[in-house]
């Protein structure tokens, strides 16, 4: 199955995917589960390294290193408004690209399990609704 980098890298996805492990399910779902969680947190920790670098090609940098923030806005800065549609194209085309998610398949879950309407939004790909 695959996601979209860009829902894996919203803040709350590894959470809404921690959370179907609150659901009983078969041991071979549980350890199917429990693998692909790990291997998602192992790549969103590459996508946020691979995503710091876009932006460290193209922002200000201070003689040290560190990225320039706007003072009013808390932005990261750029050299030029090219410099940051460039950037701004290239943190796009990395969201598009697809992530797989090792599992089987989908995760089953009755019309009566709770979820949050933001974790169905992150989780709609890899889950299905059954009777």
């Amino acid at each position: 199955m695959n996601i979209k980098n860009g829902i894996a890298m919203e803040p709350d996805f590894l959470l809404a995917l921690q959370a179907l492990s609150s659901k009983e399910m078969t041991v071979e779902e549980c350890i199917e589960l429990v693998s692909a969680t790990k291997d998602v947190e192992q790549r969103i920790a590459s996508l946020q390294e691979a995503r710091k670098a876009l932006i460290l090609k193209r922002c200000c940098k201070e003689k040290n290193g560190n990225i320039i923030f706007d003072k009013n806005t808390g932005d990261t800065t750029f050299p030029t408004p090219a410099d940051k549609r460039l950037c701004e194209e290239d943190l796009r085309k990395l969201a598009d690209i697809d992530l797989e998610i090792k599992l089987s398949k989908k995760i089953a879950l009755s019309k009566k399990d709770r979820l949050t309407p933001r974790k169905y939004f992150l989780l709609q790909d890899i889950i299905q609704v059954v009777d």
